[in-house]
């Protein structure tokens, strides 16, 4: 990315003289960041904003980008003499940007920043260090910087009780908001955790009454990882206040009176969405455990969630889609030996064999048929499995779930039973089979991500 023409700097050089003399430094000078988060994750997605002497770049005015933490790229070409930096995380959100960070000035040469991630509790600040001088035109000077969980704290946006309320949308219920609010004024502690939500009768509907709680170890990741931290003063408030909407509105809808919070924000695990503090784990609704484990693990928690004839229907149906992609695969090979053939007919026909000509016409009828009913096979114990898995799936589990699909304020949705990658679009929830690494992670617990296009 180029930013458009501005002045040469100029810097001041002290020879001996007692006034200083002023010397031009002119011409292109390219900045590089590289940012690496293997330390806790190489698939994440960073949002991030650009300043050029303090002035963000007009291409982030409304939204930030985002690069990869798989040593991703982040490049500028600017005039000799100006400053770069980073806005990163939610602090890169347009609304914010009060934390610029990994400021560099090249001078003579190009620069080249390695930002890198480092578990464990630092004091490292998140200035460049000069590693490695260029000893040749063309050579980029190396930087290094850290990325500590100090440092992710201080570019994880924590919302002020003024901004908390601006974002609560006008026709929220007072004894909602309110609810919402008091994970932003201090009312929520570690010696008051519990946020009572008390709703009254109203239009023909009974009063309900929800209560949110915080589980133990919910700031483990933080506290391996940040010098100074507590959860209910430094982690609470910097989750997107419609994502406690999120939750809070959908309990009420679904008629859940007990919820549990498992992570909030958190620096250093997972993807992005929880260190921008846009998302929300919970593993239990009322009495219901959500956790599925069982459908693979031998020695996961027992509960209601997963039966024993669901395990032998989930058998059935990997076993049916093995024999269909088998199938499939005998077909295509057995086609592509028949246009082989009919190829040599016309290139080389004295060689062609027209007795495994009529023999592979026939084979390829059967072939097509095994396929046909092993699709059938396929489709049959899936649904099979399908079936059984809801039959077990509590009532008040898909009521969440629904609610929270509908909700404008939610973008994902994973659970043990469901995922769904974005919750705006018209594509339905895949059931969670526990095969990839994102359905084993949500296997055990329901997690939301809070829609906020302008930094995802």
């Amino acid at each position: 990315m180029n930013t458009r023409n501005q002045a040469a700097a100029e810097s001041q050089t002290q020879p001996q003289k007692a006034t200083p003399t002023v010397v031009p430094v002119s011409g292109k000078r390219k900045v590089t960041y590289v940012l690496d988060t293997s330390a806790s994750s190489s698939s994440l997605k960073m949002p991030y904003a650009l300043a050029i002497n303090g002035k963000v770049h007009a291409d982030f005015k409304t939204r930030a980008f985002q690069v990869s933490g798989n040593k991703g790229k982040i490049t500028v070409t600017i005039d000799a003499g100006q400053e770069v930096s980073l806005y990163l995380n939610s602090d890169a959100h347009p609304d914010y940007r009060t934390q610029p960070v990994y400021a560099i000035t090249p001078t003579n040469n190009d620069v080249e920043v390695h930002v890198t991630e480092k578990s464990g509790k630092h004091s490292d600040l998140d200035t460049p260090v000069l590693k490695v001088k260029a000893s040749k035109p063309g050579q980029a000077d190396e930087y290094s910087a850290p990325l500590t969980g100090d440092i992710w704290l201080k570019i994880s946006h924590q919302y002020t009780l003024g901004e908390a309320s601006k974002l609560i949308p006008a026709e929220t219920a007072s004894p909602i908001k309110v609810a919402v609010l008091k994970y932003f004024d201090g009312s929520i502690t570690r010696a008051n955790s519990l946020n009572k939500i008390e709703l009254p009768a109203k239009d023909g509907k009974p009063a309900q009454t929800c209560q949110i709680s915080v589980s133990t170890g919910a700031d483990d990741n933080a506290l391996k990882n940040i010098r100074n931290f507590d959860l209910y003063r430094d982690g609470l408030s910097r989750v997107h206040p419609l994502g406690y909407l999120a939750l809070i509105e959908a309990a009420f809808d679904a008629g859940i009176e007990k919820l549990t919070l498992t992570s909030t924000w958190r620096p250093m695990v997972g993807s992005v969405a929880h260190r921008a503090g846009l998302g929300l784990d919970v593993n239990y609704l009322d009495t219901t455990r959500l956790n599925r484990e069982e459908l693979r693990k031998a020695q996961a928690v027992d509960t209601d969630n997963v039966s024993e004839e669901e395990k032998k229907r989930l058998k059935e149906k990997e076993a049916a889609e093995a024999e269909a992609k088998k199938a499939k695969n005998e077909l295509e090979r057995l086609q592509a030996e028949h246009s082989a053939l009919l190829k040599q007919k016309t290139t080389n026909p004295n060689k062609a064999n027209p007795v495994r000509e009529i023999e592979l016409e026939k084979e390829i009828k059967a072939a097509e048929q095994e396929l046909k009913d092993a699709n059938r096979k396929k489709f049959d114990t899936n649904e099979a499995w399908n079936k059984e898995r809801d039959k077990n799936e509590p009532s008040k589990v898909k009521g969440y779930r629904a609610s929270l699909s509908r909700c404008a304020h939610v973008r994902q949705l994973f659970d043990p039973w469901f995922m769904d990658e974005n919750t705006q679009d018209a594509i339905p929830a895949k059931p969670n089979e526990q095969k990839t690494p994102n359905e084993k992670l949500h296997a055990h617990h329901l997690h939301i991500t809070v829609h906020e296009p302008k930094i995802r």
